[in-house]
């Protein structure tokens, strides 16, 4: 039973750390954009950038995370955005082109 309860709380600690750390980075990429645009963001802008991240695919999320981070400019920054949602939507129309030719095909 203690090996057990020693289990749980070594994946609590992993699983809380990971969600810390990963905060932190979705909200200095937000700080980024807001750096190289010379935009002043507020604490409530950066929590509305990290919910909204927080929305995509953990895939695409860390992917525009990694893009924003490595970007030079204000544009830049934007195109990882567009390039993010765009991957995004793309495969949510591809779920539904799917749903829609099973539909159509019965």
């Amino acid at each position: 039973m203690k090996k057990l309860l020693g289990v749980v709380v070594l994946v609590v600690l992993v699983v809380g750390a990971y969600k810390v750390f990963a905060g932190h980075s979705t909200r200095h990429a937000c700080a980024r954009i807001g750096d190289l645009c010379d935009a002043d963001l507020s604490s409530s802008d950066l929590d509305q950038c990290v919910e909204q991240v927080d929305k995509l695919p953990a895939a695409e999320a860390n992917k525009g995370i990694e893009c924003v981070n490595e970007s030079s400019s204000c544009a830049e920054a934007a195109g990882c955005i567009m390039g993010v949602v765009d991957s995004a939507i793309d495969k949510q129309l591809k779920k539904f082109d799917r749903g829609f030719d099973r539909g159509r095909n019965k």
